[in-house]
């Protein structure tokens, strides 16, 4: 019980120096809030007050952190595999790379 208590632990991507967006798609993948800035790519997979916060200010972190308990751990699992799983994922895949055939085939002109 105590490692899944040390896992729904919010995260923070400002910490980090290798600043990932992959560690967030891990962290909802777990069911864990991430906290991050609202710009670059942490913007793009963090919907605010639902998988997380985003924030631009000191003040507005202070409050996610207190804040951040009263998200739904199974709505940010929910989230992330109805969005980012092979499942999902490999239909983008597939059809990014049958543009790039076809690209080819044809030529760039």
């Amino acid at each position: 019980m105590i490692k899944v208590a040390r896992l729904n632990r919010p995260r923070s991507a400002f910490k980090r120096k290798k600043r990932k967006s992959y560690k967030i798609l891990e962290s909802k993948a777990c069911g864990t809030p991430v906290i991050t800035t609202d710009w670059g790519c942490f913007a793009e997979n963090v919907i605010d007050g639902k998988t997380g916060y985003r924030t631009r200010t000191m003040g507005e972190l202070l409050w996610a952190m207190k804040n951040v308990d009263k998200l739904n751990p199974e709505e940010i699992r929910k989230y992330a595999v109805d969005n980012f799983s092979v499942d999902r994922v490999k239909y983008l895949y597939q059809a990014y790379f049958e543009q790039l055939n076809e690209l080819w085939e044809k030529g760039w002109y």
